[in-house]
């Protein structure tokens, strides 16, 4: 699903995106929403960095005395995974938008190419399967109460602790967290996620096989980058004998 922020600061040139994206989303029936479309370039940066959004759209031209190329580089520091689509009439700025991992930069207002691009991506997405997970926190602890949406990519090994599902984050992602919980079950979870990557090890764990660093002799321990041993139980072992990595297959 596609989960857009738009910045720019033509009211305009909002009101034109949120018409036409709403009307390509019916068009070619993609599953999207447009989670804030707005001036204020503190409020976009807010709820990207506390939301769903997986596509931010940015104009690099703004006022207050900020560009969008630096709320841009704002945005990538804490989100490895959020598509940015330059949408913009300074074309002077196109090549830096390489320095942010840019999928595009569009000079406005191309409408049309947004468009394709838009589809495009989105096709690229469910090609690749969801890149984000949303768990509901819901273990009792009111701190941790509500929805959370993590990245797939930041996801180390997921187990089940008693009455909790553990979701732990490679301690070298960006994320907020080390660790999510939830009493969804293991198995529905794993379901949910419906990535090849990540697999059962034992009956209480699912690791991400991108994480693997080593798998000893034996098959009954794989050990993650992050140093983590994980257990491999005598029902799994067949399949990680055979295992290798998505990109040797």
């Amino acid at each position: 699903m596609l989960y857009l922020a738009i910045l720019d600061d033509d009211a305009n040139i909002l009101v034109e995106h949120e018409t036409r994206i709403t009307n390509l989303f019916k068009k070619h029936k993609i599953d999207g929403e447009i989670v804030i479309a707005t001036r204020d370039y503190r409020k976009f940066v807010e709820v990207v960095q506390n939301n769903k959004v997986n596509v931010a759209i940015i104009d690099i031209n703004l006022k207050d005395n900020i560009n969008g190329m630096h709320i841009a580089k704002q945005i990538r520091e804490n989100n490895r995974d959020i598509e940015i689509i330059f949408f913009s009439g300074c074309l002077n700025y196109s090549q830096l938008a390489y320095e942010v991992k840019a999928h595009w930069f569009i000079e406005k207002p191309n409408w049309t190419f947004l468009e394709i691009t838009l589809v495009n991506l989105n096709k690229e997405m469910l090609k690749y399967k969801r890149s984000v997970i949303c768990i509901e926190c819901n273990t009792g602890d009111r701190e941790d109460y509500g929805k959370s949406f993590i990245a797939l990519n930041d996801i180390d090994f997921i187990d089940r602790i008693g009455n909790k599902t553990c979701i732990h984050i490679d301690k070298d992602a960006t994320s907020v967290k080390d660790t999510y919980f939830t009493s969804e079950g293991l198995a529905e979870l794993k379901d949910r996620i419906g990535d090849e990557r990540f697999q059962q090890c034992h009956k209480s764990i699912i690791i991400n096989t991108e994480k693997i660093e080593h798998i000893n002799s034996k098959y009954t321990i794989i050990t993650l980058r992050s140093g983590v041993e994980c257990d491999i139980g005598p029902k799994f072992r067949n399949y990680f004998r055979e295992w290798r990595p998505l990109s040797l297959c």
